[in-house]
């Protein structure tokens, strides 16, 4: 198992270098991880077997590389080896306040770290470092955390995301130079997605969307919700057939009516699992996640939600009656029903992102629920996690708590090549979502 805590001194450093030397220091103890005495391991050695570790536990980095300046600051990073944290990068990046200009900060910092660590005076030992594991892994989780950003952030930082992703080279290029360092440094990298055409790309994945697979869970729901109808009738049916028969049919009718219980319960657990498996591969809206299981949970079988709240959203009447709000005054009614409208549009375009980022292969395969993403227990997501077990005494801790402002209108970015999936106004503030503020 291995333990890294980034305090203190460290924190002040880029996030790659201080997990770094804080490995280098575990050798300096009596005895190593890796079960070999120190004294016993040269230099290169040292350095070879910190690389390859750091290399194994690059998740650990990736969630400090979507942290924001102030979070990083206040930002324990830990890990163990035999534990595999949730986290799902999209889910993070939408829901932090992190901007694309302050992760293409965090990048250069990294690649200047890597280049830091990667130094040494034998030349031949040198040129093996700056094209080893880590290396490679590191500068391609950069190009691809890059694009994730600018695409869900709508934000190319001015034109420099864009560089990143489209010319990756070039720009680690420039990034050594500005620093002073050997600009052909990691030239023996490769970089395993050639994004040159991503705009084109994400426009015709775009044109040549449907809902082929998005369908198949709703029809297959509606399909239950009638076989529930009819075994909840069943239900009813022996139930009052039991109370009025006696002797051996009275006991039939009370085996019937278990019977048919039985398989409304086996019938809602397969669907739960089916929406689940659902959400988890991308397929569906966590909208449609969330109130599908909502439904499930209730026994409701009238109707399935539509895919996306911003489809919902289509039927005033409905939305208003859903949400208690019939007696508004129009004024007021339409005012919320516009910030409503705005997150909704917005939820849906960011599902298109994450289905063509994951499509693309530049995102985690698995979806999670922002509650599910343990992240480091020091994130705290306010509203989100609070009920988990693992969140008990929490407070006792000291860490960096994300901003979440889910319902308020984004401004338009007009130097963004996309438009913004979601932007705060104010990182710092603490808004409710919509639905807890009704």
């Amino acid at each position: 198992m291995m333990n890294v805590k980034i305090m203190g001194d460290y924190a002040k450093m880029g996030a790659l270098k201080s997990l770094y030397q804080h490995l280098q220091k575990k050798f300096d103890e009596s005895q190593t991880y890796f079960g070999a005495p120190v004294d016993v391991i040269d230099i290169s050695q040292k350095r070879a077997l910190t690389r390859a570790e750091l290399a194994d536990h690059l998740r650990l980095l990736e969630c400090a590389l979507l942290l924001t300046q102030n979070q990083q600051e206040g930002f324990d990073l830990e890990t163990e080896s035999d534990e595999e944290v949730p986290f799902d990068e999209m889910e993070f990046i939408l829901k932090n306040s992190l901007t694309t200009r302050q992760f293409i900060e965090n990048a250069k910092d990294c690649i200047g770290d890597l280049e830091e660590i990667s130094f040494c005076v034998e030349e031949d030992e040198r040129r093996a470092l700056y094209s080893d594991a880590l290396s490679v892994k590191t500068l391609n989780m950069l190009h691809r955390l890059g694009a994730q950003v600018m695409l869900l952030t709508g934000d190319d930082a001015g034109g420099t995301a864009q560089w990143f992703a489209k010319e990756p080279r070039s720009f680690v290029h420039a990034t050594l130079v500005e620093m002073g360092r050997d600009e052909s440094a990691f030239d023996a990298v490769a970089f395993e997605k050639d994004l040159s055409s991503l705009d084109l790309d994400y426009n015709e994945f775009l044109h040549k969307q449907d809902v082929v697979h998005k369908s198949d869970i709703k029809k297959a729901d509606e399909a239950f919700n009638k076989e529930a109808i009819r075994l909840k009738r069943l239900i009813d049916k022996w139930d009052k057939s039991a109370q009025k028969a006696k002797g051996e049919y009275r006991s039939e009718c009370e085996y019937q009516r278990e019977r048919a219980k039985k398989d409304l319960a086996l019938g809602i657990a397969a669907r739960k699992n089916a929406v689940y498996e659902a959400f988890r591969a991308g397929v569906i809206s966590e909208y449609y996640f969330d109130k599908r299981k909502e439904q499930l949970a209730k026994g409701d079988f009238s109707r399935v939600p539509e895919l996306f709240e911003a489809d919902a959203l289509k039927d005033r009447r409905a939305y208003l009656k859903e949400h208690d709000l019939q007696d508004l005054e129009k004024e007021e009614a339409d005012s919320i029903l516009a910030i409503a409208k705005k997150k909704a549009e917005r939820d849906k375009k960011s599902f298109y992102i994450k289905r063509f980022l994951m499509l693309y292969g530049l995102a985690s395969a698995k979806r999670y629920e922002i509650s599910e993403m343990k992240i480091e227990q020091q994130l705290l997501y306010r509203g989100f996690v609070s009920e988990r077990a693992y969140m008990k005494g929490i407070q006792k801790q000291k860490g960096a708590r994300i901003s979440v402002d889910v319902d308020d209108p984004t401004a338009e970015n007009k130097g963004a090549t996309l438009k913004p999936a979601t932007e705060l106004k104010d990182p710092n503030r603490m808004i409710e979502p919509m639905e807890r503020r009704i």
